[in-house]
């Protein structure tokens, strides 16, 4: 049935899926020999698997022979000697439809985790479970890897001695690290990416900045954002180079932050911010490509002050509601 890859993989991905779903009986006992049956593959893969699933509290081991599905909280654990393929375990959700299941899962996970990634570093460190996370999402631990492998090759969390995945603390110096990286890259990207903007866009951007200047100090976060949006991503990103495109975005963890900052603080929004986007579409509409990118080096530069006076405000508020998969970890 398994043609390419590690066996024992595809099996713990199949099983892991069905148990995450609630698709077995609980309390079905799961043999090496009826699930290699069912997968059609050697039994060593399917020992693999399960020996896998059990050390992740998964399964349970019982006083008989082979491992069984978890019964429900508060329910006795009674054994159920059935084929798998009747007790729950569907053949077709193999391969293919775990494939799809996987980036399906994956692409409405991973913006959100980064989103909570970005806006918890400032507030400390925090370790991230795979195990609560994958029952947050309803998704295997499988998907939760990548998610986070992925998340770890731009940077954004680390990993300890012990592989534990981990988020922050955002200090003065980060900070400062990637609003130098931000200063260097973004204008530099902006000038490049100036010859192909939009003009009927710009003009879009322009007035969005206008209406929030009609707001302040009290700017609706959504609509700050969205302006930020404008400029940091759908301008400065848009110069046709994924590699320089996602070294910038990975600058960017200081953005999200600072709206989470300001959202939680419930800050009012400073009139010279409002201005300083506004300078750089009207440069940018204006064909002033050279002042647009001093205008946006300027943001930025003024953008650091503001965004440490912030961080330095954190330390006497009370810490906001996590996800429950982010676990406060010691320094």
């Amino acid at each position: 049935m398994f043609l390419s890859g590690r066996l024992h993989e595809k099996v713990h991905q199949v099983l892991e899926q069905h148990l995450l779903e609630h698709r077995l009986t609980p309390g079905l006992v799961l043999l090496e020999s009826t699930i290699a049956e069912a997968f059609r593959v050697s039994r060593a893969p399917v020992q693999m698997a399960l020996r896998r699933l059990h050390e992740e509290g998964q399964i349970q081991r019982f006083e008989g022979r082979g491992y069984v599905v978890p019964a429900t909280p508060g329910a006795p654990l009674v054994p159920v000697r059935a084929n798998p393929t009747l007790a729950g375990l569907d053949v077709n959700l193999t391969h293919e439809r775990t494939e799809e299941i996987a980036r399906g899962s994956w692409t409405r996970i991973a913006g959100e985790t980064q989103r909570a990634i970005e806006a918890a570093a400032p507030f400390g460190r925090f370790r991230l479970s795979e195990t609560l996370m994958a029952v947050h999402f309803n998704v295997s631990r499988t998907v939760v890897r990548d998610v986070l492998g992925r998340i770890h090759e731009r940077g954004l969390i680390s990993k300890d001695e012990r592989s534990h995945w981990l988020v922050g603390p955002l200090t003065d110096g980060g900070l400062r690290d990637m609003y130098e990286a931000r200063i260097i890259l973004e204008p530099a990207a902006l000038h490049r990416a100036a010859a192909a903007l939009d003009r009927s866009a710009l003009l879009r951007m322009l007035e969005r900045v206008e209406v929030a200047r009609t707001q302040l100090p009290r700017v609706e976060p959504a609509l700050m954002e969205q302006i930020d949006h404008d400029l940091h991503v759908d301008c400065v990103q848009n110069i046709g180079n994924r590699y320089l495109a996602d070294l910038i975005q990975r600058t960017q963890a200081s953005l999200t932050a600072s709206h989470m900052l300001t959202r939680y603080l419930e800050w009012g929004i400073e009139s010279g911010s409002i201005t300083e986007h506004a300078l750089v579409f009207e440069a940018l509409l204006q064909g002033a490509t050279a002042a647009a990118a001093a205008a946006l080096k300027t943001h930025l530069e003024r953008s650091l002050a503001r965004a440490l006076t912030q961080l330095k405000v954190i330390s006497v508020i009370p810490l906001p509601e996590m996800p429950r998969y982010f676990v406060p970890s010691p320094p």
